[in-house]
């Protein structure tokens, strides 16, 4: 992605945060105009309810083709892996990369936290999880993002 591409992305992103914060007041169309349409990934939308109530729809991505989209869309370098463990600043849990979600909105595609119905936390949200003993890491707090939205 160049670079002015990348930070009209992530002001998209930030005016998705006023826009629940406020309750639907945000600026978001003025970024998502800049922007311009961006194409569909290539898998079937599921409707689903956001966070402030509003009606979202959310790409249902086969487990196996998770990595691939989350190479393509994913707005900062490095990528995680998609077995690193994430804290949702907003949600204030963890997860597994690999449970992210992709939220299609104003013609664009947002990486999104698996919490993202109850909370709407995005991957500016997104903080690597600090773990002193790798060893005892588990999958107890993972969550199953069918059970969200």
């Amino acid at each position: 992605m160049h670079d002015d591409k990348i930070m009209d992305k992530i002001n998209a992103y930030m005016a998705i945060h006023q826009r629940l914060g406020s309750k639907g007041n945000g600026d978001f169309g003025a970024f998502a105009e800049k922007i311009g349409v961006e194409e569909k990934l290539g898998y079937p939308l599921i409707k689903a309810k956001g966070p402030v109530g509003e009606a979202i729809e959310i790409y249902d991505i086969p487990q196996e083709e998770k990595e691939k989209v989350l190479r393509e869309i994913y707005p900062f370098q490095p990528v995680p892996s998609m077995d690193e463990v994430m804290f949702d600043i907003h949600e204030e849990k963890t997860f597994k990369v690999k449970e992210f979600m992709v939220m299609r909105d104003h013609n664009l595609n947002f990486l999104v936290s698996p919490y993202f119905c109850s909370s709407g936390g995005s991957v500016l949200d997104w903080i690597p999880r600090q773990n002193d003993n790798k060893e005892q890491d588990d999958d107890s707090d993972i969550v199953d993002i069918k059970t969200i939205c």
